[in-house]
């Protein structure tokens, strides 16, 4: 009697299965229900909820497997969870259903940097940037100036660097990479000037605050190092890599501390 039982009860819950899988794809012969899916994704991620992005996102996927755009944002899902195989798999995807797509190339591009595969990276970021009706366009300029910065081929960097500040002259990361670049190819007023137009920019911005404040070091600046390396500090916080080098600074040159608010003089 009791395996009996076992069996009925086995038996409704693969009816109950069945149907269930049946309702499933009669849903998916709506589109409202797939683009419900992939709004809820999209927000998800956003919100850094990548475990509901993730759900909506293979749902929307298994109902449409060729669509470009879920294939790109589950693509993004996965970098941010850290499984590049499976997010390159989807960003490809993505790029064979839809040939001309920037963004999947940019997100492409960023894995293979994370990865140090910078030929790979760089074509990519090529072809999101050489994309006339990209309107990030300059994002890609400096991703590319970025990782033939990485290469060391400084003549490129500052060739797509320039490129993309010609289309964003008040991107603050194109003026704190081009700032590197100058100072490697030995240009240090360029390269000075460079990185004080992305702090005035981008005030907050920690990574020019700290290569001001390396500069200045090196020049035997005490006063002006503990300066940049104190706003490099406050920007960052001392839990990332930019404030965790700038906290070393401080502490090397035995600077006194400037907190990031400080209270108005009486």
């Amino acid at each position: 009697m009791h395996i009996q039982m076992w069996i009925v009860a086995l038996i409704l819950t693969f009816s109950l299965g069945c149907a269930g899988s049946r309702k499933r794809d009669d849903i998916c012969g709506n589109p409202d229900y797939i683009q419900v899916k992939k709004d809820t994704m999209v927000d998800s991620l956003s919100r850094k909820d990548l475990y509901t992005a993730l759900e909506a996102g293979l749902e929307a996927y298994r109902c449409n497997p060729k669509d470009p755009e879920t294939n790109y944002w589950l693509g993004w899902t996965y970098m941010h969870r850290d499984q590049y195989d499976k997010a390159i798999e989807y960003l490809n995807n993505a790029l064979e259903y839809q040939e001309k797509y920037p963004e999947a190339n940019m997100a492409l591009g960023i894995i293979y940097l994370r990865e140090n595969r910078l030929d790979e990276a760089i074509v990519q970021f090529r072809s999101a940037a050489e994309n006339d009706l990209f309107r990030n366009a300059f994002e890609a300029y400096n991703n590319l100036g970025w990782a033939y910065l990485l290469k060391g081929d400084l003549e490129s960097a500052e060739k797509n660097l320039n490129l993309a500040l010609k289309l964003n002259p008040n991107w603050c990361i194109s003026h704190c990479n081009l700032g590197e670049v100058y100072i490697k190819q030995g240009k240090k007023e360029q390269g000075m000037a460079s990185l004080k137009k992305a702090t005035k920019l981008c005030p907050q911005y920690a990574r020019p605050h700290l290569l001001l404040g390396i500069e200045y070091n090196r020049e035997k600046k005490t006063p002006e190092a503990c300066r940049e390396f104190n706003a490099a500090y406050n920007a960052d916080s001392k839990t990332e890599e930019q404030g965790q080098k700038a906290e070393g600074y401080l502490n090397l040159l035995n600077c006194r501390r400037v907190p990031k608010n400080p209270a108005p003089s009486p």
